[in-house]
């Protein structure tokens, strides 16, 4: 019999799933389905396509691969629920075709073009990839780059990929066919090289030809997948106004001055909205989260209450009274339910219903005003009802213009932040910006003898990176230049500082030295050599646009060193000599970054997010939704009064670094910021927590900023309260940078689509060009034959013509005659055709 495995078809099939992927790769087959579990890099990648091949020696009825990798490898006999699904690769369908092997008297599609067909009228892109089963058709909508699932986006991955099923779905039976929804990220499919071995006839399993092979990125895809239409469900639900809705329970005591939502969502609770009311079933509860299916689900989870400690609905269903890809607070769920919208005005007048039936009434006004402002985290559109005062409110930003911005707490913490708003306010610029600056600026300034213990892994230095990201014009340039008129540069003894711009590694290193005459132990000259005599050097980068070139110019040092020296280690090459370079040893140095950066530009940063250096990067905005009025811009407060604390080396600790020991003063840290450190670095360690790549270093960046900000404070101390303030940086900082990611995606997207454009214009006036030179040969040869038929003595017809004309020519001969009618090298004679004037060159 011959042998259908083909192991270069499952390396390449699982190369172009998973290959490079974050995660695990589930490799399983019939008669048992646990399988086992293999790295994404070349070495897993060979160990897996070895496990397939000694699947099929044993003759195994079907060989699958998970569509998503694994958080972690499987326990014995386990085999990998949603929950432990990592990269989402793209989309895909598994179209049955009618013959052996399929137990079902449904309409199935009778061939592969059919299944195609499918696809095709979706309203779906065309499929990156295209693969028989053989017994059917999987297509593979692929992404740009795999999608990483956490906690917060695996109910939005899982909703994309239901819908796309649907889309399918709907398809199939528009066309007379039948197609059962398989979008469950645990899915598993037939790996191309292997053999379906489900009749008695095995059949290969390969990839076929005839795709696109384009890849989508989720940006564009999301959308283009939610905006195709469903069909209405066979039962839809009831009208929301029809809907009965629990009545709120007895007032509470008026002296609280809640408004009547803030009220109902502090008393109602889910069970009574979803189950008694609506009959929706609670599935179960795991890690807070509650996990909620409506009576016409098509997947066991339409909802979930209790994400990200909070009290909020998550619909991820297309198919309930509420709007899918939305979060509902509880006042919100009300609004829908009695009032049927959630607009403005439906918050309103819910609000005044329940004020009628005594909610919350307030003593400070009469009649409150209620606004649901949008906001956007990763592809969920939120919904947060905030009560407003009676002064007018300042009207939204457009969406996506404006990045998020530090908390209003953050600033009524220390009167040194008010001073550091003021002196932004004052010139107009955003605070954030300024606040960042300040940030490193103080950081350099910080004795680099200071330092943080090794509370995990080894000690740290206070050396931090900020990038100040906003639109052309936001005032990145003015943020830096505010910045170091509050807070200047001073030298003291043993610490002396300087600011430069971006250029290479060595470059970067060469600044910390000069040259001085070389003296020996007695004080006697001996020449010349490189001396350390800088400690702290700022690297200041007005516009990110003069850095990314540097950084992938060939055979550059500087993400290298950047990368080295935000934790302090030796930096320089390998030589050292007079006339070649220097080298830093670790912890002899602070050095510090400002990069202020369009989103447009940020790509080259998050390029290298594999190498370690956007992680470690503070993202502050220069751009600000609140801002004085024209009438109230308040006066420049002056520079800020701060010195460094002063470092005390007298019975300091010890640092041993590789070329002696070194004395060395540590930040006190309070024990419970210690112990959540801890805490949280051995559950990433051991696999119980699963991090963004872009927050691998995100417990350190915040302890690092909240050590800065006790020096601030004027303490070499980090204290609860630093580490809170630091919280509300990082959080901010890490909403900052998605925003960039976002614009950096829209951005690409849109260039991507600029250059598809742009190809597709050449290609068609390549293929202009081309059939006009056919047409035109073929008008030539046209008058040729007619003077040939004529020559004969025949009637030069249109049908004798024709007939000249080979067979593939047939689709161009109309062309061809209209083309030398108009230049004139034939003409009509009746029914026939005579030559024209004219004759072709």
């Amino acid at each position: 019999m011959t042998n259908l495995f083909d192991a270069d078809q499952v390396r390449q099939a699982l190369t172009t799933l998973h290959g490079g992927s974050a995660g695990f790769i589930h490799i399983c087959s019939t008669g048992g389905w646990t399988g086992g579990t293999f790295t994404t890099d070349t070495s897993g990648l060979n160990a897996a396509v070895d496990y397939v091949r000694g699947l099929d020696a044993k003759g195994k009825a079907g060989i699958y691969a998970r569509v998503t990798t694994l958080s972690r490898p499987l326990n014995p006999g386990e085999r990998g629920a949603a929950d432990l699904s990592l990269a989402f690769p793209g989309f895909w369908t598994d179209l049955d075709i009618a013959g052996p092997g399929h137990k079902t008297s449904a309409p199935l599609p009778p061939n592969v073009e059919e299944a195609r067909r499918i696809v095709a009228e979706s309203g779906l892109p065309e499929p990156t990839l295209l693969i028989h089963s053989g017994g059917g058709l999987y297509s593979w909508h692929l992404l740009d780059e795999p999608h990483l699932i956490t906690p917060d986006t695996i109910a939005v991955i899982s909703a994309l990929s239901e819908r796309f099923q649907q889309i399918v779905k709907a398809s199939a039976e528009r066309l007379g066919y039948e197609y059962g929804p398989v979008g469950d990220l645990p899915r598993v499919l037939r790996i191309p090289g292997t053999v379906n071995r489900k009749t008695k006839d095995p059949r290969p399993c390969f990839i076929m030809e005839g795709a696109s092979g384009t890849t989508y990125p989720l940006a564009e895809l999301a959308p283009l997948i939610f905006g195709i239409p469903l069909p209405e469900p066979k039962t839809p639900p009831a009208p929301a106004a029809a809907l009965p809705f629990t009545q709120p329970r007895p007032v509470r005591d008026a002296e609280d001055g809640l408004s009547p939502g803030d009220d109902y969502n502090a008393r109602a609770t889910w069970d009574e909205i979803l189950i008694n009311r609506l009959g929706w079933t609670k599935l179960y509860t795991r890690s807070g989260v509650t996990y909620w299916r409506h009576p016409n689900a098509t997947s066991d989870v339409s909802a979930t209450t209790g994400r990200n400690d909070g009290d909020n609905l998550w619909v991820f269903s297309t198919n309930t009274q509420f709007e899918p890809q939305r979060v509902y607070d509880k006042f919100g769920a009300y609004t829908l339910l009695t009032r049927g919208s959630t607009s403005p005005a439906a918050f309103s007048g819910a609000g005044k219903e329940l004020y009628a039936q005594g909610y919350g009434a307030r003593r400070d006004r009469d009649d409150p005003r209620d606004l649901i402002v949008p906001a956007v985290e990763g592809n969920l559109a939120l919904a947060t009802v905030h009560q407003l005062h009676p002064e007018p409110q300042r009207p939204m930003p457009p969406a996506g213009l404006t990045p998020p911005v530090l908390p209003e707490e953050f600033w009524a913490a220390r009167p040194m932040f008010g001073q550091i708003r003021q002196a932004a306010h004052s010139r107009l610029i955003a605070p954030d910006g300024v606040f960042g600056a300040v940030l490193a600026r103080a950081a350099v300034r910080i004795d680099y003898r200071i330092m943080l213990r090794a509370i995990v892994g080894r000690p740290q230095p206070l050396n931090v990176f900020v990038a100040l990201g906003g639109l052309s014009g936001g005032g990145k340039g003015a943020s830096l230049d505010t910045a170091s008129e509050l807070l200047p540069f001073t030298n003291v003894d043993g610490h002396h500082i300087r600011e430069i711009s971006a250029g290479s590694g060595e470059g970067i290193v060469k600044k910390f030295f000069t040259r001085a005459e070389k003296k020996d132990d007695e004080g006697r000259g001996g020449g010349m050599e490189w001396q350390q005599t800088i400690h702290g050097i700022l690297v200041r980068v007005d516009e990110g646009s003069m850095f990314g070139p540097l950084m992938k110019r060939q055979g550059q040092t500087t993400t290298e060193t950047l990368r080295q020296a935000w934790s302090g280690e030796r930096l320089g090459g390998s030589y050292a000599d007079e006339d070649r370079g220097q080298q830093l040893a670790p912890h002899t140095y602070r050095l510090c970054v400002l990069l202020g950066i369009q989103p447009e530009i940020a790509g080259f940063l998050f390029d290298d997010t594999f190498g370690g250096l956007p992680q470690r990067f503070l993202w502050l905005a220069v751009q600000a939704p609140e801002m004085p009025d024209l009438d109230a811009i308040p006066a420049y407060p002056g520079r800020l009064d701060w010195a460094p604390p002063a470092v005390d080396l007298r019975g300091s600790d010890r640092l041993f670094v590789g070329v002696g020991e070194l004395n060395r003063q540590f930040v006190d840290v309070a024990p419970e910021v210690e112990h959540e450190i801890r805490v949280a670095h051995l559950a990433q360690v051991t696999g119980r927590a699963a991090a963004d790549p872009l927050d691998g270093h995100a417990n350190l960046s915040r302890l690092k900023v909240a050590a800065i900000l006790g020096a601030l404070d004027g303490r070499i101390a980090v204290s609860v309260e630093d580490w809170a303030l630091a919280g509300m940086v990082m959080a901010t900082s890490t909403a900052v940078r998605r925003w960039m990611q976002a614009r950096v995606k829209a951005t690409e997207a849109e260039s991507r689509k600029a250059r598809n454009i742009a190809h597709v214009e050449r290609e068609v006036m390549a293929e202009d060009a081309k059939a006009n030179a056919r047409v035109v040969r073929m008008a030539k040869r046209a008058h040729k034959y007619v003077g040939q038929i004529l020559d004969a003595g025949e009637k030069a017809t249109y049908r004798a013509v024709n007939r000249k004309f080979g067979g593939t020519e047939k689709d161009g001969v109309n062309a061809a005659i209209d083309h030398a009618l108009e230049m004139d090298w034939i003409r009509r004679d009746g029914e026939a055709f005579a030559l024209g004037e004219s004759v072709p060159r």
